[in-house]
């Protein structure tokens, strides 16, 4: 098949892209895997896999644990609130080395301390070159963790985390970011080479490029 053809599995229909991103379908089922011609195989593959099985355009589409059996994604932990509910859930991909953090729900200040502590925790364990937080999908207003990630994530990052070489951040652009949210991701970009993105595709992207073997380490000191 064509890089520019895309196929459904189990269905006989295809989806021509022309010059249209990925990002811009509506799928309801998994696609197969488009062949590329150029580029690096393994980034189309999670950046792919992530699009439809992770985050389907139109709502609909298969659960979470099948959008997690990519071959290069390793689920590694879930977070959840004192209701039961999912916080953040990390995603280890060890073939760019990437930590991926879904955001869900509501999300408040002493939610995202308690995640974020964890996180620091996965950080340690599998030494990502790369931390992608995923925002969309989520709300809430978690300012109030700034002084605590300014003294206790940063520092804890930085002193346990020697290999990170990117943060990247994906909003949804249709919702506002709360003035205090803005200020949390301020403090990131003060201190890391860190990116906000409103693309999936860019974003990953991004963080392909900060993760190859021979990427310039621009963490701030």
């Amino acid at each position: 098949m064509s890089p520019n053809a895309l196929c459904a599995i189990g269905k006989d229909r295809y989806a021509t892209t022309d010059a249209r991103k990925y990002a811009d379908y509506v799928v309801t089922d998994a696609p197969a895997l488009p062949v590329a011609a150029t580029g690096n195989r393994d980034f189309l593959l999670y950046s792919f896999y992530n699009i439809y099985f992770m985050h389907p355009l139109d709502g609909v589409g298969p659960p979470p644990p099948l959008a997690l059996a990519h071959p290069l994604a390793q689920p590694v932990h879930t977070t959840y609130d004192s209701f039961g509910a999912v916080v953040a859930d990390y995603t280890f991909y060890p073939r760019p080395q990437v930590l991926y953090v879904r955001w869900h729900g509501h999300v408040t200040g002493d939610e995202l301390v308690r995640a974020a502590h964890t996180g620091l925790q996965l950080n340690q364990q599998w030494q990502p070159r790369g931390l992608f937080q995923d925002l969309r999908g989520s709300s809430g207003e978690w300012g109030e963790a700034g002084t605590w990630l300014e003294y206790e994530w940063i520092p804890g990052i930085k002193a346990k985390c020697p290999n990170l070489r990117g943060i990247a951040a994906l909003l949804d652009a249709e919702t506002p970011l709360p003035y205090s949210n803005t200020q949390v991701l301020a403090q990131l970009d003060q201190q890391f080479d860190f990116q906000v993105f409103y693309s999936l595709l860019s974003a990953w992207r991004w963080m392909n490029q900060r993760t190859q073997p021979h990427a310039e380490i621009r963490a701030r000191p």
